[in-house]
């Protein structure tokens, strides 16, 4: 995911008192996925690892569920995590199709 949506600051609420899923922490979480551990993710994404560790705790708390079951020996998707990576990589693909409207849009105006 590229973390397109503006970060929102504090602790923003929606409408029905559900917390605000950050766009960039789904990102985070993607390319933890992709990359295999934290420590590869930070290093693809330029961050120390223990930000990238926080972002997903964070994310991990927000939605109220474990995504990634660490442990010793690597880690692994629960079955929630493997649901919610599906829809971040819809999320993911809407934007970027979102990007290429509006840029294309800008050329025709």
């Amino acid at each position: 995911m590229r973390g397109h949506a503006p970060s929102v600051s504090g602790d923003c609420r929606g409408d029905a008192g559900v917390a605000v899923i950050h766009s960039q922490r789904l990102a985070i979480f993607a390319t933890i996925v992709q990359a295999g551990s934290i420590s590869r993710a930070a290093t693809e994404l330029g961050c120390d690892k223990s930000v990238v560790s926080r972002q997903l705790t964070r994310l991990e708390a927000e939605l109220g569920s474990r995504l990634i079951q660490r442990t010793t020996r690597g880690m692994a998707l629960t079955e929630i995590g493997s649901l919610v990576l599906r829809e971040a990589r819809q999320i993911d693909n809407a934007l970027a199709r979102i990007e290429q409207m509006t840029a294309s849009a800008h050329r025709h105006v």
